[in-house]
C-alpha cells in the first residue's frame, strides 16, 4: 500500500471515542508513514489538539460519547486543515451540512481505510496552525 503516495511526513489528528477504531486509525496513519496527533477520545481533548498542533490532515468521528462532531469539523475546515468524516453513519446525526470534507462509512478493512486516507490527504494542503 505504500509507496509515492503515503502520509509521510504528515501530521494527522484522529477524534475517535471507540478504542479499538481509535487503533485501527492509528496504525493505518502510521503503516502509511504518518504523525499521529491524539487520538482524541472527546471534543475538548481535540479542540486543545487543533489549537496547539500542527495538522495536515485529520480523522474524525461524528458521534463522540452522544457529542456531535459537528462543530469539530467546522473549526478543523475553518484551518484549511482537510478532513476525512470515518463514521458509523451515512449522514450527519444532527442533520447539518458537513464542512468539506471525504466521508468513510465504519467498518472498513485496513487496507480500505489507508485508500480513503490517501484519497483525502495526498497530495495534502500546508500545516494550519490555530490562530
Amino acid at each position: 500500500m505504500t509507496g509515492t503516495r503515503d502520509l509521510k511526513g504528515l501530521r494527522i489528528l484522529v477524534v475517535e471515542d471507540e478504542y479499538l477504531v481509535a487503533t485501527d486509525i492509528v496504525e493505518a496513519i502510521e503503516t502509511l508513514g504518518g504523525e499521529v496527533v491524539g487520538p482524541c477520545p472527546d471534543l475538548d481533548a481535540a479542540r486543545r489538539l487543533l489549537r496547539e498542533e500542527l495538522l495536515d490532515g485529520a480523522v474524525v468521528d461524528l458521534n463522540l460519547k452522544g457529542e456531535l462532531g459537528e462543530p469539530l469539523a467546522r473549526q478543523i475546515a475553518d484551518r484549511g486543515v482537510p478532513i476525512l468524516y470515518y463514521t458509523g453513519y451515512g449522514t450527519s446525526p444532527a442533520g447539518e451540512e458537513l464542512p468539506a470534507g471525504r466521508k468513510a462509512v465504519k467498518p472498513l478493512t485496513l487496507d480500505a481505510l489507508m485508500r480513503e486516507m490517501l484519497r483525502t490527504f495526498v497530495p495534502s494542503r500546508p500545516s494550519k496552525r490555530a490562530p
